[in-house]
């Protein structure tokens, strides 16, 4: 199940605001993004829309 948007926003800013030496693991950071990711896609299958992506 997906997290709730401000649950990840304040897990988003307290990697933001780290300030310690090694305090941003990549376990910290990896979460925040694999809950987002999750978050968004919850919208897009919610909403019928979809992701197209931009080849370059």
């Amino acid at each position: 199940m997906a997290k709730e948007l401000s649950d990840i926003m304040t897990r988003a800013a307290e990697v933001r605001d780290a300030t310690l030496t090694a305090e941003n693991t990549a376990e910290r950071i990896g979460g925040v993004l694999c809950d987002l990711l999750e978050y968004l896609a919850g919208l897009i299958a919610a909403g019928d829309m979809q992701v197209v992506a931009d080849r370059r």
